[in-house]
């Protein structure tokens, strides 16, 4: 995003490293801020990871505790940080298709007619 936003090439950002860290002119990205205001964007911190993870992290403490901790965000993808002492080391996979049924053998997967029908009966569900 940050070199969309910057209009920059991304091609480069497929490969190792990751981390790329700059300060452009505001008016390069169409704002009118003080003359020669910079626009910092902080470093990616790792390209899979999500910002909704380093959220998490950031705002239950994990990194600061005297334990160790572990978060795990599931969604499209699975996000996992491990925090111990004072160290973060995270890793991402896909886990959508383990929700959208890829390889599924018998049955279907969450799509239109997965579920014919629903009977309930006294407020529960029968078979």
């Amino acid at each position: 995003m940050h070199h969309l936003f910057a209009g920059l090439p991304v091609r480069q950002l497929g490969t190792a490293p990751f981390c790329y860290r700059f300060e452009i002119p505001a008016e390069q990205v169409g704002l009118a801020l003080s003359c020669g205001a910079l626009v910092y964007l902080p470093p990616i911190l790792l390209a899979t990871s999500e910002r909704i993870m380093w959220r998490c992290c950031l705002g239950s403490g994990i990194h600061q505790s005297a334990r160790t901790v572990i978060a795990i965000d599931i969604r499209t993808n699975t996000e996992i940080t491990l925090a111990s002492h004072g160290r973060l080391v995270s890793c991402s996979c896909a886990s959508g298709p383990a929700f959208e049924g890829a390889h599924i053998q018998h049955g279907m997967r969450a799509a239109a007619g997965a579920i014919e029908r629903v009977l309930i009966i006294d407020g529960k569900c029968a078979r």
